[in-house]
C-alpha cells in the first residue's frame, strides 16, 4: 500500500510541475523593412537572453535568417545586426527592452523571467541639438549639431563630441574649474569672455538661462542646448547653480594616496601648495584636481583647461588665476621622475605618486605650444 501511494505521488507531481512552465515572449521588430516576428520561448534553467535568441532563430521562423552581435569588453554582447541591418553608430541601433524598460546589459547577462515581453528593435538612437551661437564680434558662428544622448553624460562631456564632427566649424572650447561652481565655459573657437566689455558665454535651454553649471547638467532626448556669445549689464555675468558636492574627507592610514602640489615661482603673489588625497582608481587626474578645489578652496582656487582635439584631451592653462600663454610661459605636469604629456583628462595617477602642476618659462628653443607640451 506505501509504495503505490508513493507511486501515485511521483506520477502526478511531474504533471503539477508540467503545468506550471515559465516561458516569456520575444519579439524581434525593425520597422522600416517591415519586420516584426514573435515567439514565445519556455525558461530553461539559468540561461541568458543571449542563448533564448539563438533558439528564436534556430526554430527557422520565416522572416528571421542571421543575426550578429559585437562583444565590448567588461559589458558583454549586443545586438549588432539582424537579418544584415547593421547599427549605425549615433544614428540607428538594435535596442532592447523588458515591458518597455530599456536594458543596458549584454545579452549574456540578461535573464529573462517568467512574463517577460522581451522586445528586440531598429530604434533611432536618441539625440538633442546642440547650438553655438556668436553675432556679437566679427568672428561670427553659428553651428548646430544633434548629438546622441548618452546615459549619465553632463553637459560639457559632449562638447568634444561635437569639435570632432568634422562637419561642423568647431575648433576648440576652455573651460574653468571653481569650487562649489563646478566648470563654466569661456572660450570657444579661441573667442574669450571678457569683464572689460561684460561678454560672457551663456548657456539657454529652449532659449531660457540653463540653471545648472554645464558640469553638471545632464542633457536629454529633444533637448536644445544653445551657447551663446553674449553681453550682461551687472557686475558679473549671471551665474546658475551647482548641485552641492559631497564632502571630501582626508585620506584614511589604511588607503593609498597621491600628493598633488601647485607651483607658481615666477608671478606674484607665488604659491606652492601640496594636498594628499586617496586614490580613486582609474579615476584621470582632473578629478583630482577637482577633488582638490572642493577640499582645500583657499589654496587650490581654480583652473583652467582646453580641450585639444589632437590630442583628445584638456590640457591647463591656468592654476589660481595664473594664465600661462604658452609662448614664454606654460603650466607643466611632472610625477616622480618625468614629465607627463598626455592631458590631465588622459593621463591616470597610480599609488604614491607624487605629482606638480608647476607654472615656468617655456624653453629658449621651443616658440610653439607643440614644441612645449602643456600639461
Amino acid at each position: 500500500m506505501w509504495s503505490t501511494n508513493w507511486i501515485l505521488i511521483y506520477l502526478f507531481v511531474p504533471l503539477l510541475t508540467l503545468g506550471q512552465v515559465s516561458s516569456f515572449t520575444l519579439t524581434i521588430r525593425n520597422v522600416p523593412v517591415a519586420l516584426e516576428e514573435s515567439v514565445t520561448l519556455p525558461i530553461e534553467g539559468s540561461y541568458s537572453l543571449l542563448h533564448y535568441l539563438s533558439l528564436a532563430f534556430e526554430q527557422g521562423l520565416q522572416n528571421l535568417q542571421t543575426f550578429t552581435t559585437t562583444y565590448y569588453p567588461g559589458q558583454g554582447f549586443y545586438v549588432f545586426a539582424i537579418n544584415g541591418d547593421e547599427s549605425v553608430p549615433n544614428d540607428y541601433g538594435w535596442q532592447v527592452t523588458d515591458n518597455g524598460t530599456i536594458v543596458t546589459v549584454g545579452l549574456d547577462s540578461y535573464f529573462p523571467t517568467d512574463g517577460s515581453n522581451i522586445m528586440v528593435a531598429m530604434v533611432e538612437v536618441p539625440k538633442f541639438l546642440l547650438t553655438v551661437e556668436n553675432t556679437f564680434n566679427e568672428n561670427l558662428l553659428n553651428v548646430s549639431v544633434r548629438l546622441p544622448v548618452r546615459e549619465g553624460r553632463t553637459l560639457i562631456q559632449y562638447l568634444p563630441d561635437a569639435i570632432k564632427r568634422q562637419d561642423t566649424a568647431l575648433l576648440s572650447f576652455s573651460a574653468t574649474y571653481e569650487p562649489s561652481k563646478g566648470y563654466t565655459v569661456n572660450i570657444i573657437n579661441d573667442v574669450a569672455e571678457n569683464k572689460a566689455d561684460k561678454t560672457y558665454w551663456s548657456v539657454l535651454k529652449f532659449g531660457v538661462a540653463l540653471e545648472i553649471v554645464v558640469s553638471q547638467y545632464v542633457p536629454v532626448p529633444d533637448d536644445e542646448i544653445t551657447f551663446r556669445f553674449a553681453t550682461y549689464s551687472g557686475l558679473q555675468p549671471p551665474s546658475p547653480s551647482a548641485v552641492p558636492l559631497p564632502n571630501n574627507t582626508p585620506p584614511t592610514p589604511q588607503q593609498a594616496t597621491i600628493n598633488y602640489t601647485i607651483i607658481n615661482n615666477i608671478m606674484d603673489p607665488t604659491f606652492s601648495n601640496m594636498i594628499t588625497l586617496a586614490v580613486d582608481a582609474g579615476s584621470p587626474m582632473i578629478n583630482y584636481m577637482e577633488r582638490a578645489c572642493d577640499t582645500r578652496s583657499a589654496e587650490f582656487k581654480s583652473f583652467s583647461v582646453m580641450y585639444m582635439v589632437e590630442f583628445d584631451g584638456y590640457f591647463v592653462y591656468a592654476v589660481n588665476g595664473v594664465v600661462a600663454d604658452w609662448q614664454t610661459t606654460y603650466w607643466i605636469l611632472t610625477n616622480n621622475t618625468d614629465q607627463i604629456t598626455a592631458g590631465v583628462s588622459n593621463y591616470v595617477p597610480v599609488a604614491a605618486e607624487s605629482l606638480a602642476l608647476t607654472y615656468t618659462y617655456v624653453p629658449d628653443n621651443a616658440n610653439t605650444t607643440t614644441e612645449a607640451t602643456p600639461a
